[in-house]
């Protein structure tokens, strides 16, 4: 969805505003909008677990780097996975499941999206 759509559909709701604007980034520490992710995914009943998908892309994380980086839901902080040092031969496969990560993540906020537009 365009960023002129979303301002066009304004919304009370100010978690929803903060889920349209939420990446998936490397951070060091964990933040609150995991919480927000959760009550929005219960609220709306999306059918995407995405909580799940980045506990195990972290679990996945831990096998190849050794650093104090995980994966959180941000808005503009945070480091994308080329900015720090990982093992080589494993790089691919988490590559993949990060990409599957924000493509689920979109799935979910396109979904919460047309629910607000059908109440409207």
């Amino acid at each position: 969805m365009r960023f002129s759509e979303y301002i066009n559909l304004s919304c009370d709701d100010k978690e929803i505003n903060k889920l349209r604007l939420f990446d998936v980034k490397l951070v060091k520490k964990p933040s609150k909008n995991r919480k927000i992710v959760e009550k929005i995914e219960k609220k709306y009943n999306t059918g995407i677990d995405v909580i799940n998908l980045i506990d195990e892309l972290n679990g996945n994380l831990r096998k190849v780097y050794k650093g104090n980086m995980l994966f959180d839901f941000c808005i503009k902080e945070g480091k994308v996975l080329d900015d720090i040092k990982l093992h080589r031969k494993k790089v691919k496969k988490l590559k993949l499941k990060y990409y599957d990560l924000k493509d689920d993540l979109s799935k979910v906020k396109t979904f919460v999206e047309r629910i607000i537009k059908e109440q409207e």
